[in-house]
């Protein structure tokens, strides 16, 4: 049998070249955020959702997807 699409949102980046003080991830965008919003699009897809993030926006992303559906990555020193 085969596997139904997976709808894989990746949200590591550290978003350094957005120049304000919050994550863009993080930006107010209607009433919710960037990554609430796109979280929200990808769930009312009905597909299989997982959220590849870092420490940065992983509690945004727990607001609108349980945790088993959440890889949070670790960050990298030295890396830009």
């Amino acid at each position: 049998m085969k596997k139904p699409p997976t709808v894989i949102v990746l949200a590591a980046g550290r978003g350094s070249r957005f120049k304000a003080p919050d994550h863009k991830l993080l930006q107010a965008l209607g009433s919710s955020t960037v990554l609430g919003t796109a979280l929200e699009h990808a769930i009312e897809t009905g597909l299989q959702l997982r959220v590849v993030t870092t420490a940065a926006v992983s509690a945004e992303a727990r607001r609108h997807v349980a945790q088993r559906g959440i890889v949070e990555l670790p960050e990298v020193p030295g890396h830009s």
